[in-house]
């Protein structure tokens, strides 16, 4: 008996009479199944994007700028899936003034293809979700611009008619002004502008139990994001309003009596507009007679608030994906730590971000409009290690598998063109020594049967040395002047 098909099994359940194991409500529960799967229609928010946007300071807002920051040197491309066995695995790269790669490079008036990027990875990394809206052509066929729109201002609508035009699919109602400050019922808003569910692209972070909604980061680890931000306000009011509130003052006479409340009202009023505030730190507190001055808690600066910070931060920015010498929060960092750090950035952290983003766009841009075999690509910004780069040069020379205007090319140097320099086409090896060209053997130059060009290889090099400190000054003049008067030798001396 063949083993059954997953297409199958979703024909028949959505298509296929009832069968006597299965009734007619579970292939109605079934097909509900199937549909809302398949839905892109939008639910309500799980999360108070409002809330989360307003967050984006702090830590927040260092850990997110640095990954929307780093996207925006980011590069794209559009290919095209061939069968021509000769192109680079199986792809061809589409040229600039292709529709699908002029829509990328100008998404709209207003923005670059770095605004794009920095905005999707911003509230992407805010709210756990970000909507693009693809702008359909006045023919529907391609899109003619895209644009980010920020969660908080979008409300989601379920399926129905709305304004008089049917959305089967439902919609988003893109608000002025952010989502959650309007007291109006949804439904019965008239500001804004309505867009229908399938012209918005959704890229999300999964929702742990909800397939339409994204999950925040922030929203996971609330909790140590508000505990960072209360230290921050206690510092704050510490150094604005503060007058150690830790201290008590007390009499030490016998036969002092309790002030009354006018007394208590003037004595606190007084001590807060001398010693009370930044400005006022360090000044001497003068005790009147007959009164003592005494610490009744702990003060603010012993409160462990410097390592509680440090911990609460490192969590934050780990969460992210976002090392401390990313973020600059490193005084001292050497190359090594530098370069270990941006490439783990790039690898664990804003790659796998791009990369979400890229594929989105052309599942849901690209590839409705211009075919299944036009795909979308993304690439993080890369840092490569110089070291390492110098080292693997020096490998491949030793091994004599780069053509010397591979080497050129990445040295950064000018190309040549092979019909004037045949030499360029010979291999680099590592064991390259120059020699004049009326001397013996070809180099292993075998586009360069006129002597041009460098000898590389060149068997009778080192036989052909002089033995003596003499003979080889000797020889190191003749091969200046025979250099210099184009392979015609003349005596240096008369």
């Amino acid at each position: 008996m063949a083993r059954p098909r997953l297409t199958d099994w979703l024909a028949t359940a959505s298509t296929a009479a009832p069968t006597p194991s299965r009734g007619a409500a579970a292939d109605r529960d079934v097909a509900l199944m199937l549909s809302a799967l398949r839905s892109k229609s939008p639910g309500q928010w799980s999360q108070n994007v409002l809330e989360l946007a307003r967050h984006f300071t702090g830590a927040a807002y260092l850990a997110v700028h640095t990954l929307a920051k780093h996207a925006m040197d980011s590069t794209f491309s559009l290919y095209e899936r061939t069968e021509d066995p000769e192109a680079p695995n199986g792809e061809v790269q589409l040229p600039w003034h292709d529709p699908a790669h002029r829509l990328f490079e100008d998404p709209n008036p207003v923005d670059t293809f770095a605004d794009l990027m920095y905005q999707s990875v911003q509230q992407l990394s805010i709210t756990g979700l970000t909507l693009t809206w693809s702008v359909p052509s006045d023919d529907a066929d391609e899109p003619r611009e895209m644009y980010n729109l920020p969660t908080a201002n979008c409300w989601p609508m379920p399926p129905g008619y709305h304004n008089g035009f049917a959305y089967p699919h439902g919609a988003y109602r893109v608000l002025p002004y952010p989502f959650g400050m309007l007291s109006a019922p949804m439904g019965q808003i008239t500001s804004g502008a309505i867009i229908p569910a399938e012209q918005i692209v959704r890229t999300k972070q999964h929702h742990p139990f909800l397939r339409y909604d994204g999950y925040a980061v922030m929203s996971a680890i609330s909790q140590e994001i508000d505990t960072l931000e209360a230290i921050g306000t206690s510092r704050s009011n510490t150094m604005l309003q503060g007058c150690e509130q830790s201290l008590a003052l007390k009499t030490n006479s016998p036969t002092a009596s309790d002030p009354d409340e006018p007394m208590l009202a003037r004595l606190r009023s007084q001590f807060q507009a001398l010693y009370a505030g930044p400005k006022n730190a360090g000044k001497v507190i003068i005790v009147p007679v007959g009164w003592d001055l005494s610490q009744v808690s702990t003060v603010p600066k012993d409160m462990a608030w410097q390592e509680g910070w440090s911990q609460v931060l490192d969590f934050i920015l780990a969460a992210w994906g976002v090392p401390k010498a990313v973020a600059g929060l490193q005084d001292s960092v050497s190359y090594a730590t530098l370069y270990s750090s941006l490439r783990a950035f790039c690898l664990f952290s804003l790659g796998p971000i791009v990369r979400l983003i890229a594929r989105s766009w052309g599942k849901h841009v690209v590839r409705p409009a211009w075919g299944p075999a036009i795909g979308l690509r993304i690439n993080a910004p890369e840092f490569k290690d110089e070291t390492l780069e110098e080292t693997k040069i020096g490998n491949d020379l030793k091994a004599g598998i780069r053509l010397v205007r591979e080497m050129r090319r990445s040295r950064g140097y000018d190309e040549l063109n092979p019909q004037d320099h045949p030499w360029v086409n010979d291999r680099a090896i590592a064991s390259f020594s120059p020699q004049s060209p009326t001397g013996g053997g070809d180099g292993g130059r075998e586009n360069d049967p006129e002597g041009n060009g460098p000898r590389l290889n060149d068997p009778n090099v080192d036989n052909a040395r002089p033995a003596t400190k003499a003979d080889r000054l000797e020889a190191l003049a003749r091969a200046f002047e025979t250099a210099k008067t184009n392979g015609h030798a003349h005596p240096i001396r008369g």
